[in-house]
């Protein structure tokens, strides 16, 4: 078994290449980093409303327009399943039999 056939070796190493990914389009792009930045949730509870039960509305305030929106939306889905695919591989090695539970 070579130590690319180790699941721990491949996890470590995706993890590793979407960090330097990640990186490069931050220094790309630096706009991005707003999205790592939890400045929307800072804002939200200056606003008032957040965590208290009361709705938050979107106001006029905002300087994000709706292609901006769309563009941090579409960021955070595809994280979230770049996120995902390591475990989905840890669940494919652990599961040894064929078939759903």
């Amino acid at each position: 078994m070579g130590p690319l056939q180790s699941p721990f070796v491949r996890i470590t190493l995706y993890y590793v290449l979407l960090g330097l990914v990640v990186w490069g389009l931050v220094t790309v792009f630096p706009s991005i980093q707003e999205a790592f930045s939890g400045q929307r949730l800072v804002e939200l509870a200056q606003r008032g409303g957040f965590g208290t039960g009361e709705a938050v509305g979107v106001t006029t305030e905002s300087t994000r327009g709706p292609a901006d929106s769309m563009l941090f939306t579409l960021f955070a889905v595809t994280g979230c399943l770049l996120l995902l695919v390591p475990v989905v591989w840890v669940y494919m090695v652990t599961r040894q039999q064929r078939g759903y539970d």
